[in-house]
């Protein structure tokens, strides 16, 4: 697979590993390749990240998760830092799904742009997990802690035309994503350097503690059960902190969550309902 193409003075870099674009290891090496390679091509002067029609990113390869694969560099936080700390602006095109991770490496970039018919979500907390680079720090900093936390406690997704004036997106477009996003990259680079990051938004911290506390005394028996709904408070609250510490922060209260018995357990769960829709072909049969 090419590192990217070109399309005029921006290379395009696509998301390609069927069917939903998983970030498995070799996905994550292929994106920081392609940015590093970007970088260094002097014809280029911005970045557009893609995925496929049906997925820009459905997130963590849920098979990798808790093995070695998993934490084999580049590991997602890095991926994302090598895109954040880019010398040329990177802009995120939405179609599909962006799922997870996917929509953690779109909350990464300098821009984001999307299809209106396309979905997001942070569906973590029902794997009993937490995002665990930087959705929890980014996606408050870009929307404010209230709608960070109602689009990841609640794991659904939803459209990104409810998302149209969140401040999450650049614009949204009803056809022509390519050309919208290389467009919107071009005018980064004549807006010139520093590019946004969500990192370097700033919120209130009395106003973010405030909300977490809200959040936290809104949560039903079940959810004060599961250890991921405080855990994704406590990783909301680090918004209160330097962007960098925050980020430490969700890591680890992520990392205490994946080898948990409730996240290994709905793990097993999630695998075995969609294994359950795949008969073997000794039960196979034609219909009459």
């Amino acid at each position: 697979m090419s590192a990217y193409v070109l399309q005029g003075a921006v290379a395009v870099v696509t998301l390609n590993h069927p069917p939903v674009n998983s970030l498995s290891h070799a996905l994550r090496e292929h994106i920081v390749r392609g940015i590093q390679a970007a970088e260094a091509d002097t014809a280029v002067q911005a970045i557009v990240l893609r995925g496929s029609e049906k997925a820009f990113s459905a997130g963590a390869d849920v098979g990798e998760i808790g093995t070695p694969q998993q934490r084999a560099e580049p590991i997602l936080p890095n991926v994302l830092a090598a895109i954040e700390s880019c010398r040329k602006p990177v802009v995120a095109a939405l179609q599909g799904v962006a799922l997870g991770g996917g929509l953690e490496v779109a909350l990464s970039c300098h821009g984001r742009v999307a299809l209106d018919s396309a979905r997001i979500a942070l569906p973590e907390i029902n794997l009993g997990l937490i995002p665990g680079s930087g959705g929890t720090q980014r996606l408050p900093r870009l929307v404010g802690v209230a709608r960070a936390l109602g689009l990841i406690q609640s794991g659904q997704t939803q459209s990104v035309a409810q998302w149209a004036d969140s401040g999450l997106f650049d614009r949204v477009v009803a056809q022509d994503l390519l050309a919208a996003a290389c467009e919107r990259a071009l005018e980064l680079v004549q807006q010139g350097a520093p590019w946004p990051r969500a990192r370097d938004s700033h919120l209130d911290a009395t106003e973010v503690l405030a909300g977490v506390a809200l959040a936290r005394s809104q949560l039903n028996a079940r959810q004060r059960m599961q250890p991921a709904y405080n855990a994704l408070l406590d990783a909301v609250a680090a918004v209160a902190m330097p962007f960098d510490a925050g980020l430490a922060r969700e890591r680890a209260l992520f990392l205490a969550l994946v080898g948990s018995v409730q996240a290994q357990a709905l793990r097993y769960q999630f695998k075995a309902e969609r294994d359950a829709t795949k008969l073997p072909p000794q039960f196979q049969a034609t219909p009459r």
